[in-house]
């Protein structure tokens, strides 16, 4: 029904797309949705815009057929793979003509054996001559770039799934093959062939086995992948800084799992899903400075879990972490050195040693000995969770550029400034590598390198720095939040002193010139 009626509401005054959204909601089943993906226009174009601006409210509207369509798409690859083994051809070149701006074809061209990942379906061909019709038709363009995409993909390796859907099709001649959401490809060779007024770029379809993509497709499985859900799309957005379309997403989530009668409360199938969205809204608060009500959500997180786990289960040392989160946040530092405590011992009994949790939360414990000057202390604890991180994650990943940080803010504070500015700029680029462009944690590296750029007198990089922090807080803080105010009033204050210092050098010459 929410689909219908935000289509309805895009195409209301197109008769025909009407006439077709009205036949869609008589005549659609789950088992059919291929097929209403290739034969309705207001289906794909809204969608495939939708997941390629991440289009959050849209895909919200879209999600079961998104769901729908993966779920057909997953069949069919999955039956097609075992008729392929068994047939010896693994092996398939599907074909794709398209223009592109002249901006996009130099991506290409100088990308050549770099990796990129999609965020829609992907329709190609295995008729190469219908694939060079749509590069004839993009031709006519003279501001953009005709090219005919080449895909290598082999149905015997771990990949995103794929499948030749021309019988599901509305249109079985095109013998079209459909790329899945998240499909990674790696871009082989652009060349223009002698007697060819386009270009041909060659993909090869990338497996999840492939040792530098395994933290990118964890990552996508991990949330894009739980599209359906309004609380991974409330996740998307905080993660994207979007802080009060995640917060709607939660509560709405919340409204649709709501317990109907009191025992409910505890035992619903909805339960783990009432236990995300509260947790997402604690984080929320929690960004906004709004610790109070951030402790209020978590404390009642870890009553639902308590109700349905033992007491040293993994996920109540996870609420653990949160509030003692909160309680550091609060400079309550010994109450957040308790529940740091407490989630240590749970994941020392239910984790191995080596387990992330296990390593993030001694950081924790890492940052209470800083914050209380005990800084020997805390830059063990802070070695001891990074050695561990490496056994699990590679170098260029966001919780391996959490320790450098914070290793980096300790040598800080005992004047080891040579060090602490070169673990600080490591900490960033991994940051800007791995995180969205105004993700809160690239805001916190460019605040510490403010504020030790500032200790060396080195005021215009300080300045630099800190105002590239509050270009990125100003998006996703409030500006009532602590974290908001500290780098405001970092800036402020530093502004002040060049503006004093620029006073007192002018004084000085003409004291001097006098």
């Amino acid at each position: 029904k929410e689909l219908i009626s935000f289509c309805k509401t895009i195409y209301q005054d197109n008769e025909a797309q009407l006439h077709s959204i009205e036949e869609f909601e008589r005549t659609y089943e789950s088992s059919n949705a291929i097929l209403w993906y290739t034969k309705a226009t207001f289906l794909y174009r809204l969608l495939n815009k939708a997941l390629r601006i991440q289009s959050f409210h849209t895909i919200v509207a879209f999600r079961a057929f998104i769901r729908d369509i993966s779920k057909q798409l997953q069949f069919e690859h999955e039956q097609q793979k075992e008729q392929r083994k068994n047939e010896g051809e693994n092996v398939i070149i599907a074909y794709r003509g398209q223009a592109v701006s002249i901006q996009e074809f130099n991506e290409f061209r100088n990308s050549i054996h770099d990796y990129f990942t999609i965020n829609s379906f992907l329709s190609a061909t295995l008729n190469r001559d219908i694939a060079k019709m749509y590069v004839v038709s993009a031709l006519q363009n003279d501001l953009l770039m005709s090219i005919l995409i080449e895909i290598e993909a082999d149905m015997s390796q771990n990949t995103k799934a794929f499948a030749y859907v021309a019988h599901l099709s509305q249109f079985p001649p095109e013998l079209e093959i459909l790329f899945m959401i998240g499909s990674t490809f790696r871009i082989r060779s652009v060349h223009q062939n002698v007697g060819e007024n386009y270009y041909t770029v060659n993909l090869v379809l990338c497996s999840e086995n492939d040792m530098e993509l395994k933290d990118t497709f964890k990552c996508f499985k991990s949330e894009y992948q739980s599209c359906a859900s309004l609380t991974s799309l409330g996740n998307i957005m905080h993660r994207m800084g979007e802080l009060h379309g995640a917060r709607d997403y939660y509560v709405r989530a919340i409204e649709n799992t709501r317990p109907t009668t009191r025992s409910e409360s505890f035992s619903s199938p909805n339960t783990n899903e009432r236990i995300r969205s509260f947790t997402g809204l604690a984080f929320v608060a929690d960004q906004q400075g709004d610790f109070e009500t951030a402790l209020k959500y978590h404390e009642y997180v870890l009553a639902l879990k308590r109700q349905l786990f033992p007491s040293n289960h993994y996920v109540i040392g996870v609420s653990f972490v949160n509030i003692g989160n909160v309680y550091y946040s609060l400079k309550q530092f010994d109450r957040a050195l308790s529940y740091y405590n407490d989630a240590l011992s749970i994941f020392t009994q239910s984790c191995a040693l080596n387990h992330p949790s296990r390593a993030k939360n001694i950081s924790n414990i890492g940052l209470v000995h800083a914050a209380t000057h005990c800084f020997e202390e805390s830059k063990e604890k802070f070695k001891l969770s990074i050695n561990t991180l490496r056994e699990n994650y590679p170098e260029q990943h966001p919780d391996i550029a959490t320790c450098l940080s914070n290793i980096g803010l300790v040598c800080r504070n005992v004047q080891e400034y040579d060090l602490a500015e070169e673990l600080q700029l490591k900490a960033l680029d991994i940051r800007i590598q791995t995180l969205p462009a105004y993700d809160i944690d690239i805001a916190r590296s460019y605040h510490n390198l403010g504020i030790l750029y500032e200790n060396l007198n080195v005021f215009q990089l300080a300045l630099y720095y800190y105002q590239e922090a509050m270009d990125i807080k100003t998006q996703c803080l409030s500006q009532h939040s602590p974290e908001y105010q500290d780098t405001f009033q970092c800036l402020v204050a530093l502004r002040h002193k060049i503006k004093s210092v620029s006073s007192a050098a002018v004084c000085w010459k003409t004291k001097r010139d006098k």
